[in-house]
Protein backbone atom coordinates (compact mmCIF):
# COMPACT_ATOMS: atom_id res chain seq x y z
CA UNK A 1 0.00 0.00 0.00
CA UNK A 2 1.25 3.49 -0.88
CA UNK A 3 1.84 6.07 1.81
CA UNK A 4 -0.11 9.36 1.75
CA UNK A 5 2.77 11.48 0.36
CA UNK A 6 3.08 9.46 -2.86
CA UNK A 7 -0.61 8.68 -3.24
CA UNK A 8 -1.65 12.28 -4.05
CA UNK A 9 1.53 13.43 -5.78
CA UNK A 10 0.96 14.96 -9.23
CA UNK A 11 2.81 13.37 -12.15
CA UNK A 12 5.59 15.28 -13.88
CA UNK A 13 5.09 16.22 -17.53
CA UNK A 14 7.81 17.30 -19.92
CA UNK A 15 6.85 19.54 -22.84
CA UNK A 16 8.95 21.34 -25.42
CA UNK A 17 8.55 25.07 -24.77
CA UNK A 18 10.06 28.49 -25.41
CA UNK A 19 9.24 32.02 -24.24
CA UNK A 20 6.14 33.47 -25.90
CA UNK A 21 7.06 35.56 -28.94
CA UNK A 22 10.67 34.33 -29.04
CA UNK A 23 10.43 32.76 -32.48
CA UNK A 24 14.20 32.67 -32.99
CA UNK A 25 14.80 30.60 -29.82
CA UNK A 26 14.85 26.80 -30.00
CA UNK A 27 12.24 24.61 -28.31
CA UNK A 28 13.64 23.19 -25.05
CA UNK A 29 12.17 20.56 -22.73
CA UNK A 30 10.56 21.93 -19.53
CA UNK A 31 9.25 19.78 -16.69
CA UNK A 32 6.01 20.66 -14.86
CA UNK A 33 4.04 18.97 -12.07
CA UNK A 34 0.42 18.73 -13.27
CA UNK A 35 -2.55 16.35 -13.31
CA UNK A 36 -2.59 16.19 -17.12
CA UNK A 37 -0.64 17.32 -20.17
CA UNK A 38 -3.27 20.00 -20.83
CA UNK A 39 -2.85 21.39 -17.33
CA UNK A 40 0.94 21.34 -17.79
CA UNK A 41 0.54 23.36 -20.99
CA UNK A 42 -1.70 25.86 -19.15
CA UNK A 43 0.88 26.22 -16.36
CA UNK A 44 3.62 26.91 -18.91
CA UNK A 45 1.42 29.45 -20.71
CA UNK A 46 0.75 31.21 -17.38
CA UNK A 47 4.52 31.35 -16.79
CA UNK A 48 5.09 33.00 -20.19
CA UNK A 49 5.95 30.00 -22.38
CA UNK A 50 4.38 28.62 -25.51
CA UNK A 51 4.56 24.84 -25.75
CA UNK A 52 3.92 21.96 -28.11
CA UNK A 53 1.20 19.80 -26.57
CA UNK A 54 2.04 16.92 -28.90
CA UNK A 55 5.51 16.73 -27.32
CA UNK A 56 4.10 16.05 -23.82
CA UNK A 57 5.35 12.95 -22.03
CA UNK A 58 5.35 11.78 -18.44
CA UNK A 59 8.71 11.63 -16.73
CA UNK A 60 9.79 10.16 -13.42
CA UNK A 61 10.75 13.39 -11.67
CA UNK A 62 11.59 17.06 -12.12
CA UNK A 63 15.29 17.52 -12.97
CA UNK A 64 17.55 18.55 -10.10
CA UNK A 65 17.85 22.38 -10.08
CA UNK A 66 21.48 22.08 -8.97
CA UNK A 67 22.51 20.63 -12.32
CA UNK A 68 24.40 23.18 -14.40
CA UNK A 69 22.26 25.19 -16.77
CA UNK A 70 22.81 24.80 -20.49
CA UNK A 71 23.88 28.17 -21.83
CA UNK A 72 22.33 29.36 -25.06
CA UNK A 73 24.47 30.51 -27.93
CA UNK A 74 24.63 34.31 -28.10
CA UNK A 75 22.69 35.76 -31.02
CA UNK A 76 22.51 39.18 -32.63
CA UNK A 77 19.48 41.05 -31.31
CA UNK A 78 18.89 42.64 -34.73
CA UNK A 79 19.20 39.73 -37.21
CA UNK A 80 19.54 36.60 -35.03
CA UNK A 81 23.00 35.61 -36.35
CA UNK A 82 24.91 33.30 -33.99
CA UNK A 83 27.73 35.31 -32.38
CA UNK A 84 29.63 32.56 -30.55
CA UNK A 85 33.34 32.48 -31.28
CA UNK A 86 33.61 36.12 -32.36
CA UNK A 87 36.07 38.56 -30.82
CA UNK A 88 34.85 40.93 -28.09
CA UNK A 89 36.34 44.41 -28.46
CA UNK A 90 35.48 47.27 -26.11
CA UNK A 91 32.58 45.25 -24.58
CA UNK A 92 30.97 44.87 -28.02
CA UNK A 93 30.69 42.08 -30.59
CA UNK A 94 30.20 43.23 -34.18
CA UNK A 95 27.74 41.02 -36.07
CA UNK A 96 29.32 39.92 -39.37
CA UNK A 97 25.87 39.59 -40.95
CA UNK A 98 24.36 43.06 -40.31
CA UNK A 99 27.29 45.00 -38.72
CA UNK A 100 25.25 45.70 -35.57
CA UNK A 101 27.44 46.45 -32.55
CA UNK A 102 25.98 44.02 -29.98
CA UNK A 103 26.88 45.06 -26.41
CA UNK A 104 28.15 42.30 -24.14
CA UNK A 105 26.65 42.41 -20.66
CA UNK A 106 28.59 40.92 -17.76
CA UNK A 107 26.81 40.36 -14.46
CA UNK A 108 28.53 39.31 -11.27
CA UNK A 109 26.23 38.48 -8.31
CA UNK A 110 28.66 39.74 -5.66
CA UNK A 111 28.94 43.15 -7.33
CA UNK A 112 25.16 43.38 -7.61
CA UNK A 113 24.73 42.71 -3.90
CA UNK A 114 27.29 45.36 -2.97
CA UNK A 115 25.61 47.93 -5.24
CA UNK A 116 22.12 47.14 -3.92
CA UNK A 117 23.11 47.48 -0.25
CA UNK A 118 23.13 51.30 -0.49
CA UNK A 119 19.86 51.53 -2.36
CA UNK A 120 17.89 50.54 0.79
CA UNK A 121 19.26 53.53 2.70
CA UNK A 122 18.47 55.78 -0.25
CA UNK A 123 14.88 54.47 -0.28
CA UNK A 124 14.49 55.21 3.45
CA UNK A 125 15.67 58.80 2.96
CA UNK A 126 13.34 59.23 -0.02
CA UNK A 127 10.34 58.05 2.02
CA UNK A 128 11.26 60.30 4.97
CA UNK A 129 11.59 63.22 2.54
CA UNK A 130 8.18 62.55 0.98
CA UNK A 131 6.54 62.32 4.42
CA UNK A 132 8.20 65.59 5.49
CA UNK A 133 7.08 67.45 2.35
CA UNK A 134 3.53 66.07 2.70
CA UNK A 135 3.31 67.15 6.35
CA UNK A 136 4.66 70.60 5.46
CA UNK A 137 2.08 71.05 2.70
CA UNK A 138 -0.80 69.87 4.91
CA UNK A 139 0.23 72.15 7.80
CA UNK A 140 0.77 75.06 5.43
CA UNK A 141 -2.69 74.55 3.88
CA UNK A 142 -4.21 74.25 7.36
CA UNK A 143 -2.53 77.53 8.45
CA UNK A 144 -3.94 79.36 5.39
CA UNK A 145 -7.48 78.17 6.18
CA UNK A 146 -7.36 79.59 9.71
Amino acid sequence: MQDMSTQFKKPVWELHARPIGANHEPWEPRAVEARSAIQAEAILRRDGYESILMSARRVDKIPDPRTPAKLKDPRCSRCGYQLSGLVIEESVVVCPECAFRQPVIVWHPDAALKRDSGSGILMVFAIIGMITVTLFLVLHAFAILL
